[in-house]
């Protein structure tokens, strides 16, 4: 799995504390339906984190190693606002920003230059070798980790190119197929057969499996509109979902008015994510959704959901999110590691 994150704010304060002020813990009594436990909480506040680089170490907003046991930091390459995407096997580092694009070996800390001039529209790591990536002209391009660039001969296809906003755009390969969204459909297109097709409507978000075998796709699924409110819908329900790469649904994993922060386990046999019930509360909960036996589990309430993370042993998830030390003060980072019983 590999994640996005866009550094908004530099802290230098580390620290970790083991309670959960402002947190409420499920507890999982009913066992024939919470089939995922959680063993404990941890909270260390003015951290975020990037991606896990082992059981017990992160790589956090400012390019440090951080030990989870230990809260020893190591500084891996000076850094500024920039936007960042660790490979699967988390060796290799995609540092880009829209004047320059590199990708990092981070043991050797030996970069290479990405060859392209274009601002870049949407990133994924293929394997551990292979990044592919969309201009904001709709060109697709792959690159290997020495730089060397292949041109995909298919152009994407939407009304807002050349992107203003370049987060709302997804692109992933597996094979010979390329999935990403055009406008709120989800399409593959074939580069050997050249054909391209609809596999979804009315979709805002998916995220590919580390197995390379399905896919987690957030669709609106019902929407209540008024004709007298100036942008015609009052309320909407999404539904997250499995689908397989050839289209087909393989479970109904949640359907809630607000979903956000999906995130594949490792072995792809679990999914987390977050589910906001009321705009008007705003009240967040944490679920764990065991794919093997289709049953979810609330683990907590009132996180404030942000990028989340398994670890590469699949029992520990990262959450990135903030806290208010004071009354009307500005938000400061927190990362919750919630660890989950085997």
């Amino acid at each position: 799995m590999v994640h996005v994150f866009t550094i908004t704010l530099i802290f230098l304060t580390f620290g970790c504390q083991s309670n959960t002020d402002g947190i409420t813990v499920r507890e999982n009594d009913n066992v024939q339906f919470n089939k995922v436990d959680m063993k404990k909480m941890e909270i260390y506040k003015n951290i975020s984190a990037i991606d896990w680089l082992k059981n017990d170490t992160i790589l956090d907003i400012n390019l440090h190693e951080y030990k989870l046991n230990t809260k020893k930091t190591n500084r891996l390459v000076y850094t500024t606002e920039k936007y960042y995407l660790l490979s699967p096997n988390k060796k290799y580092l995609l540092d880009y920003t829209s004047k320059k694009n590199v990708v990092m070996n981070v043991a050797t800390k030996k970069k290479i230059d990405v060859p392209i001039t274009e601002d870049l529209a949407s990133i994924s790591w293929i394997d551990n070798q292979n990044l592919i990536f969309a201009t904001i002209t709709g060109k697709i391009h792959m690159m290997n980790i020495n730089g060397t660039i292949t041109t995909i001969n298919h152009i994407l296809k939407r009304d807002d190119f050349p992107l203003s906003d370049i987060s709302n755009f997804q692109l992933v390969k597996v094979q010979d197929q390329f999935f990403y969204l055009e406008e709120d459909n989800l399409m593959v297109w074939n580069s050997k057969t050249k054909e391209k097709k609809t596999l979804m409507d009315s979709v805002s978000t998916f995220v590919l499996s580390p197995n390379k075998k399905y896919l987690a796709v957030k669709k609106l699924t019902s929407i209540k509109k008024q004709k007298d409110w100036p942008f015609g819908i009052i309320e909407a329900t999404e539904t997250l979902m499995v689908m397989d790469l050839f289209g087909k649904i393989r479970s109904t994993v949640a359907t809630a008015p607000f979903i956000t922060s999906t995130c594949w386990s490792e072995d792809s046999t679990k999914i987390a994510y977050m589910v906001t019930k009321s705009s008007a509360t705003e009240q967040t909960e944490l679920f764990v959704s065991d794919l093997k036996n289709g049953h979810p589990s609330m683990l907590a309430v009132n996180i404030p959901g942000g990028v989340m993370a398994w670890s590469p042993s699949n029992n520990k998830l990262l959450i990135n999110s903030i806290y208010y030390s004071q009354a009307n003060s500005e938000p400061s980072p927190v990362l919750y590691v919630v660890t989950i019983k085997s």
